[in-house]
């Protein structure tokens, strides 16, 4: 099997990650698309005018590459659909039916204005149609997005989200610190409501997340990013991620993280995140909007840190398992074989 794939936030240096890694040892032949470019912004307008053109023209000049080279390729997978906008569109005006096109890790997420809504579903109803089909992170987008675009059962396939963590050794030098981060579904005025009056201190690492009040014991970290928020991740005693939102995938990436470093995890309860956490094994699991809870189960972990042991270890088990950077490769493998003998 031949694979390209679009990972233009790995770094050539990474060749080696354990992505490579675990294609070399299944054998596959594949060739990966990378410049290692975070996308970060403060405003709309720098992603509308900077950073999609320059994705979207890096992406031109690689498809035309792998569609118009010698080497033929079986599969091509990219994990933005601004990657494979140029695939889809050549394919069509060329009436091309080859390589087959996956697109890893969607979701949509509804706006506000019914305009920018509609625009927006217009789009990726039309994209994902000319897609061979679609990851999703769980069982609920599966079929909430199957419903909602009106596509056959097989469009959309759940794969667990899987990534690669740097370990760091804990800086034990630092004072006791709760840690929370992500923007995606965040309910962070329950957070800011239950760590009130608790006698710990908590650091909340999300750049779009500026409220004018909160209590002492916050500490908010503009621009924390890559490695400044590995070192959080990996200094504090215990992890909150509470969600507002139940119906998209919000939370996982944090909660694998802190899984992979052995953490405990206090997340809130949603269809989505019981696809990756189990409660009181693996993380603890509480009601969303539920401030006592939160609280009770933030007190609880911070008194007891045998408690916190057992399930860090559990979850750091559980990683390594399924949601490792080696576990999603060998899904994801596993499921273009299939699709290619079906």
């Amino acid at each position: 099997m031949k694979i390209v794939c679009f990972r233009h936030f790995e770094k050539a240096s990474e060749c080696h990650s354990p992505f490579c890694k675990t294609l070399d040892d299944l054998g596959v032949d594949y060739y990966v698309f990378w410049d290692g470019h975070q996308i970060h912004y403060r405003h709309r307008l720098w992603l509308y005018f900077i950073e999609w053109p320059r994705l979207l023209f890096l992406a031109f000049l690689r498809t035309c590459w792998y569609l118009f080279g010698k080497k033929k390729y079986d599969f091509v997978v990219a994990w933005t659909h601004l990657e494979l906008l140029p695939t889809v569109l050549l394919k069509k005006f060329l009436f091309m039916k080859h390589p087959p096109v996956v697109l890893s890790g969607f979701i949509f997420t509804p706006r506000r204005s019914t305009l920018r809504h509609c625009i927006r579903y217009t789009y990726f109803r039309w994209l994902l149609n000319q897609l061979d089909f679609v990851i999703v992170h769980s069982r609920k987008e599966q079929k909430d997005y199957t419903q909602l675009f009106g596509f056959e059962d097989h469009q959309f396939v759940f794969v667990p989200f899987g990534t690669h963590v740097n370990i760091l050794p804990k800086d034990e030098n630092r004072e006791p610190f709760i840690f929370s981060a992500g923007r995606s579904g965040r309910d962070y005025p329950l957070l800011m409501d239950a760590m009130e009056g608790l006698p710990y201190s908590l650091h909340v690492a999300c750049d779009s997340f500026c409220p004018q009040k909160h209590p002492a014991n916050v500490t908010v970290l503009d621009h924390c990013f890559n490695s400044d928020y590995l070192r959080e991740l990996t200094d504090s005693e215990l992890v909150v991620i509470p969600l507002e939102a139940e119906n998209i995938s919000a939370g996982q990436m944090v909660l694998i993280e802190s899984m992979a470093l052995g953490k405990t995890v206090i997340i809130t309860r949603t269809e989505t995140t019981e696809d990756y956490a189990i409660h009181n094994e693996t993380a603890f699991l509480v009601e969303r909007g539920d401030k006592k809870a939160l609280q009770d189960a933030i007190r609880f972990f911070m008194e007891h840190p045998e408690e916190r042991r057992r399930i860090g270890e559990n979850a750091r088990r559980v990683f390594n398992e399924r949601f490792s950077m080696e576990a999603y490769t060998q899904h994801l493998h596993t499921l273009l074989e299939t699709q290619r003998e079906a």
